[in-house]
């Protein structure tokens, strides 16, 4: 099974994960401690509440794999101001969120959940 997170109405068989919430917080990212991984970190305020991408989330998976990215959105923000190394890029796989892996659901429900947002990503596909 195969859940579509969290902006697009695509695929039409899949689930919308909607993920409430965001602020982009310029320097925040960390050099990738190894090489093809980033951390990124946004924070979410009343005037902005989506990270603004869509997520493919695979029930067996522990990790999120980015499908789209929405430039009016904190992580299209961030990619707005961050050197290419650090941008956040189609097809690249979160699988940490504030410290805590798990599965694809929980790392969905943790970006939703919280108003401060640390993904750790690895490059993809």
């Amino acid at each position: 099974m195969v859940l579509w997170c969290c902006q697009a109405e695509e695929p039409p068989d899949a689930v919308q994960l909607p993920l409430e919430g965001s602020e982009f917080v310029p320097g925040n990212a960390t050099e990738a401690p190894v090489e093809g991984e980033i951390t990124v970190t946004v924070a979410k305020t009343k005037e902005m509440r989506t990270l603004g991408v869509d997520f493919l989330l695979k029930t067996d998976a522990h990790f999120m794999t980015v499908k789209k990215i929405d430039e009016g959105g904190l992580v299209g923000q961030w990619n707005k101001s961050a050197n290419s190394a650090m941008q956040i890029r189609l097809e690249d796989k979160v699988y940490e969120v504030n410290g805590k892996a798990g599965t694809a659901e929980e790392l969905a429900q943790a970006v939703r959940v919280n108003e401060a947002v640390e993904l750790k990503v690895r490059r993809g596909p």
